[in-house]
């Protein structure tokens, strides 16, 4: 769950002096370097055999595989063996919550030396370790071991590190607290796999549905060729914005809000960057790209922003917004190839208005787009729904993990 920002940290760092509150009862306060010690397994690499390598994702996202390469592809030839249930902490993005679990599939995968590799004695738990590592209290640690000047330039001093002092709970209550919150993890795992089969059938009824394999029962027409222009107006208002509009960028996700640096207009045009109004109800795609896919997107975010030159804003008319965008985002690729340059390719209005497709009539592409946002609605539903589980879990582990509430054996 991401934390609140501080300055100009990005919000995976949390950089405040830490600070360790009174130490629960039944629980001791104790440097992790009690319990932890940093084990190193070498790889004897040869050049023809196949390695796995290993990458910990950011604000404790999880170990997963990065490559497979064989032994004279890896330029690095320190490497390291990692088991099951290793902690692993990567030195130079720690700062940013990088660190993990090795999981069982990862089994005899290797990593580098820029990474620490860490083993438990028996009055520590590794899966309380990884809940523990969600507390600010753990991050500002790591943070505070870590030197450099720049943020994205700080290494990691585990022997530094080993020293802070936590507040720890008698093993059997670790456990405890790990099983309580791996149920959790659990449920969120399911909603994950819930979002995923909805994602694949709205996919599958937009190939469907948009290429006209899919009809309604009392539809029996021909589909005509059309092109872009008979729907869209060009929209294009500069006259009104001020510094508080919130400037949006977009994504594969959706709308997004820029990052605060370039929320406020005047420090954008600084950097020459101008800015179209975007009303809500409008979309906007990216037309400036360089792997010829353009992004089209729906402001759903319900206020009006400001978007960069290169974002142009156009309205759909008619009412069929919904098949035109679920049409654009399917056929990317082929709506990109209108587009012009070399280093950079552009896809300018008047290029995209010369979009061609086939179309039902007006009817049907309404109910079309009905059909696809009903998909949407459902989408989004299992996605607060997980989103909330997600929050209730944070609340939890924060309170089991620091003991201001026990489980029910304690």
């Amino acid at each position: 769950m991401a934390k609140k920002r501080n300055g100009s940290f990005p919000e995976s760092v949390q950089p405040g002096i830490p600070k360790l509150y009174e130490t629960p009862s039944g629980w001791t306060r104790e440097p992790l370097g009690a319990h932890l010690c940093e084990v190193k397994r070498p790889v004897d690499m040869t050049d023809d055999a196949e390695y796995k390598l290993v990458t910990v994702k950011r604000s404790r996202g999880g170990a997963e595989e990065r490559s497979v390469l064989t032994g004279r592809d890896i330029k690095v030839k320190s490497q390291f063996y990692v088991k099951p249930n290793d902690f692993l902490i990567s030195k130079r993005q720690i700062v940013h919550g990088a660190c993990a679990l090795v999981p069982d599939e990862l089994d005899q995968a290797i990593v580098s030396n820029e990474y620490a590799v860490l083993e438990a004695g028996d009055a520590l738990d590794l899966d309380f370790l990884k809940y523990l590592s969600h507390s600010i209290y753990f991050q500002q640690t790591c943070f505070h071991s870590s030197i450099g000047v720049h943020v994205e330039k700080m290494i990691f001093k585990l022997d530094q590190w080993l020293k802070w002092e936590f507040n720890l709970p008698p093993i059997a209550e670790q456990k405890r607290i790990s099983q309580i919150l791996s149920t959790w993890d659990r449920a969120v795992g399911a909603m994950d796999g819930m979002i995923k089969n909805c994602l694949l059938e709205k996919k599958a009824l937009m190939q469907q549905l948009l290429e006209g394999k899919r009809k309604f029962p009392s539809d029996n027409e021909i589909w005509r060729p059309v092109q872009l222009s008979e729907f869209i107006e060009e929209h294009r208002d500069k006259s009104k914005i001020q510094d508080e509009y919130e400037v949006l960028t977009s994504s594969r996700e959706g709308l997004v809000r820029q990052n605060a640096y370039f929320r406020n207009r005047r420090l954008a045009e600084k950097n020459n960057i101008g800015f179209n109004i975007l009303p809500p109800e409008y979309i906007t795609y990216r037309s400036r790209s360089d792997d010829g896919v353009f992004r089209f997107n729906k402001n759903h975010l319900g206020i009006t922003g400001i978007v960069s030159i290169y974002y142009p804003v156009f309205k759909v008319v008619g009412g069929v917004d919904e098949f035109l965008l679920g049409l654009l985002k399917l056929k990317e690729r082929q709506v990109g190839s209108y587009s012009v340059g070399t280093s950079q390719t552009v896809l300018s209005m008047s290029a995209l208005k010369k979009v061609k497709f086939k179309a039902p009539s007006q009817d049907n592409m309404i109910k079309i787009g009905k059909a696809l946002r009903s998909a949407d609605l459902r989408i989004q539903a299992l996605k607060k729904k997980k989103e909330l589980i997600e929050i209730e879990k944070y609340a939890l582990m924060q309170q089991l993990i620091s003991g201001e509430r026990r489980t029910a054996h304690s």
